[in-house]
């Protein structure tokens, strides 16, 4: 085989990537004080001229460049045989088949990963979901493979494949409302190549369908594909996801200035609470927030407890009429009966903000299924809540709070870059059902504050790894509001005093708004 199909070399890491793959803040620490020269910083960004204490943010949108095979397969193919997950639509037998006839034995299986097996092929997300219970649950079948896959791959090289059908631009411009919750499985992969260095990893989007054409398209992208991460492939088509510095261009909405009633998730604590008051000081709203801290009726010495009174105290003397629920956010109905009461008191919901997330950073190997569904869950099915409560109202703005990691991927955090990679997906069909809404997926970069203490702040940005200042991410949530229509995935980073953004795409800020 390998002399058939000759396998790229890997570029070897650089500091800064290495920083990128690291699982936690204290890791991250250490790192910083063993490396012996500053972080590079490969990319001169446009500046969207929000300030931090010293620095600026920088804004980026995704879009997918055309990306011709580089003629080389991906590194390992053909060491061992591959093993061909279920698609349920004839393409695993399909690719055996074609796979074979390029010299690289696979195996197609319903159930588990023979010991003897190199490598996975996961064709799960080719499945058509009937809802979108069913696609979430296939990502979580991707999760068990990949954990069950991990021990081996932690001591021998290997290959893993993820496979989607979400337009073959990973859902960038819409795809079918029930296939984009499908969308998290590039992140699983994204997360992979940082935790499994001796593994070659790929995400493939297919546009197309045809059992044997998508077949014949997969063998061929990893037996010629090379070691590139993300690759969608359309009819005469191949690209790849390429980050670009975008200028945020001002376009008014009308909705701002007619008393929104906002429903916001995670609203009452962290990085969503400093960005709604931002809001609630230019604007005239309502907010319903959701958080899962019971709240008292009076401030006690409960930090969490503190925290939501200041966060509504500050919103109140905005102006803001607000309206605080204890609620666990992945449960549907108590989310709609709230909904409902607000929207009786109120007036029909015009706006949502998904701000609720937490962590529980493991690598794949060590990460229990209880620790994948809270912080997965928390994400997707509870935006999956805020959608189905408000399907008949007239929403005319849903901003989800994602991160870059969605993008990018991060040691440690698989389940938080699929949700977040689904969120995006999700965001960009509802902006192609929705064409009077505003849509924005909003990938933070690290926030500071939080888990991120004084010392802690000092070491990274003088790293080259600088941090989002609350009322700088607070005015760049405002001002996206008040932003085009067209771009709905936006990255939100900030950059050093030069103008330079490092490279480093992880949510060290540990967005755990877990009220």
């Amino acid at each position: 085989m390998r002399e058939h199909v000759p396998a790229l070399q890997q570029s070897a890491s650089s500091d800064l990537s290495r920083l990128g793959s690291l699982r936690t803040l204290e890791d991250v620490v250490g790192q910083l004080r063993e490396l012996e020269t500053p972080a590079q910083a490969p990319m001169a960004p446009t500046k969207s001229g929000h300030q931090t204490t010293g620095d600026t943010l920088s804004r980026f949108t995704v879009r997918a460049v055309e990306a011709p095979a580089t003629g080389y397969a991906m590194r390992g193919l053909g060491d061992g045989p591959i093993a061909i997950t279920d698609d349920g639509m004839g393409v695993a037998p399909r690719l055996v088949r074609a796979l074979a006839d390029r010299g690289v034995a696979a195996t197609a299986v319903t159930s588990g990963v023979p010991a003897d097996h190199d490598g996975v092929v996961f064709l799960g997300g080719l499945r058509a979901p009937g809802s979108v219970r069913e696609a979430l649950d296939v990502q979580r079948e991707a999760f068990r493979i990949s954990k069950a896959m991990a021990p081996r791959f932690a001591s021998r090289p290997g290959v893993f494949v993820t496979v989607q059908r979400t337009g073959g631009d990973f859902g960038l411009a819409g795809t079918d409302p029930t296939k984009a919750w499908l969308a998290g499985l590039a992140g699983l992969s994204r997360t992979l190549q940082h935790e499994w260095s001796q593994v070659s990893v790929k995400a493939i989007d297919c546009g197309f369908d045809g059992a044997d054409a998508v077949a014949m398209a997969i063998a061929d992208e990893l037996t010629h594909g090379g070691p590139e991460l993300d690759v969608g492939l359309c009819t005469g088509r191949r690209i790849t996801l390429h980050t670009a510095p975008m200028e945020l261009t001002s376009s008014p909405h009308d909705w701002l200035n007619t008393d929104p009633v906002i429903v916001a998730s995670g609203g009452a604590r962290g990085i969503t609470a400093a960005a709604l008051c931002a809001l609630a000081e230019k604007y005239r709203c309502r907010l319903l927030l959701f958080g899962r801290t019971p709240l008292t009726g009076i401030a006690t010495d409960d930090r969490a407890d503190a925290e939501i009174h200041a966060t509504i105290n500050r919103l109140q003397r905005r102006g803001a009429d607000v309206r605080y629920r204890a609620v666990d956010i992945r449960d549907a109905a108590a989310v709609a009966d709230a909904v409902a009461q607000a929207r009786r008191d109120w007036g029909p919901i015009t706006g949502l903000v998904h701000g609720a997330g937490v962590l529980a950073d493991k690598l794949v190997a060590d990460k229990t299924t209880q620790q994948f569904d809270e912080v997965f869950s928390t994400k997707v099915d509870g935006l999956r809540a805020l959608l189905n409560a408000t399907t008949a109202d007239p929403l005319q703005l849903i901003c989800l709070f994602s991160s870059v990691v969605g993008h990018h991927g991060n040691r440690g955090q698989c389940d938080y870059a699929m949700a977040n990679a689904t969120l995006t997906s999700v965001a960009a069909a509802e902006a192609a059902n929705r064409p009077d809404c505003l849509v924005r997926s909003l990938g933070w970069g690290p926030w500071a504050g939080g888990m991120v203490s004084a010392p802690v702040a000092e070491l990274l940005q003088a790293r080259g790894i600088p941090l989002i200042a609350p009322e700088a991410g607070s005015q760049a949530f405002v001002a996206e509001l008040e932003g085009p229509r067209d771009q709905v995935e936006v990255m939100l980073t900030a950059t050093d005093s030069a103008g330079r953004v490092p490279f480093l795409m992880a949510d060290q800020h540990r967005e755990a708004v877990s009220t």
